[in-house]
């Protein structure tokens, strides 16, 4: 009788309309206000494999922000293993205006996250040494990510942003 009982659901919900991206995110939402982090990552990778098979790529970039920031704040070690990904995935993208969408999260990311990141790179100096004050890793590694991103401006300019919403908002000279 489990058996029967469970091919039904799973029949019922091969059936069942797909939700939205609306949808999903509303869930991700209620589970972030409920502190449900496993919930939320569950959801979000819905949401990711959603947007990879749609080529939405807005939302793929929205998700796996997401999930690195709901991964960190459950384990604040897993930011270097988040980025590491983010910049695989960069790695294998062919579409440059991609590729810049995602050199500037990757950027802001390292820019926003500098001090934790910075401070796991730090290695131990004798109190003897003397210290020298140094630029922290992190924001050379922002400014050549978001180098990248604007390697190509005119290619920027001619595309425009709806196809990366929600992760991009749309701005002032966007047609």
């Amino acid at each position: 009788m489990k058996i029967l009982l469970s091919i039904f659901i799973s029949m019922i919900s091969l059936f069942a309309p797909a939700q939205t991206y609306q949808q999903l995110w509303q869930k991700v939402n209620e589970a972030e206000k409920n502190d449900l982090p496993k919930s939320q990552l569950t959801v979000i990778k819905q949401i990711a494999a959603k947007a990879t098979k749609e080529k939405q790529y807005g939302q793929l970039l929205k998700a796996q922000l997401k999930e690195g920031a709901v991964q960190v704040s459950i384990s604040p070690d897993s930011l270097k293993p988040a980025l590491s990904r983010m910049e695989q995935t960069y790695n294998r993208l062919s579409d440059p205006a991609l590729k810049a969408v995602y050199a500037t999260a990757i950027g802001k990311l390292y820019q926003k996250n500098g001090a934790a990141l910075d401070e796991d790179d730090e290695e131990e100096v004798d109190d003897e040494e003397e210290m020298v004050v140094e630029e922290p890793k992190t924001i050379d590694r922002s400014k050549s990510w978001f180098d990248k991103a604007l390697a190509d401006p005119s290619l920027l300019a001619s595309r425009p942003c709806s196809g990366y919403e929600p992760a991009m908002l749309k701005g002032v000279d966007d047609g």
